[in-house]
């Protein structure tokens, strides 16, 4: 019997969500630059809410030990493009207030309904 058949691999789109420390943080593969036995190292880009808008870390290396990434668990690609789309629309709709003492209220608004998308929520 073959071990590498027991440890899930990693693949290119694969999505995941880092829930603690707080805020939110999503993850997608972007490429799997190689693996041995128990690791994938991976080009990952992650997307994350701030009162001032979308932030995002592009392409930058990970590597995830049997199918893992350290804090981050799995999500469906379906619910990633759901996240990344109510990501666009607040950074949309932060850039658009006038008092920025909505930001805040905003932030919270779009940091539960990111939440509510979760299974686990």
């Amino acid at each position: 019997m073959d071990k590498n058949q027991d440890i899930p691999r990693i693949r290119k789109g694969d999505a995941f969500v880092q829930m603690d420390p707080h805020p939110l943080v999503f993850m997608e593969v972007n490429e799997v630059e190689g693996s041995t036995d128990s690791m994938d190292f991976c080009v990952v880009t992650w997307y994350t809410l701030t009162e001032k808008g979308l932030n995002v870390q592009r392409r930058f290396p990970m590597a995830a030990r049997d199918g893992k990434f350290s804090k981050f668990e799995p999500i469906s690609r379906s619910l990633l493009k759901e996240a990344k789309r109510l990501l666009r629309q607040y950074d949309a709709d932060v850039k658009l207030l006038t008092v920025k003492a909505e930001a805040k209220s905003l932030y919270n608004n779009y940091t539960r309904k990111l939440i509510e998308l979760l299974p686990d929520a």
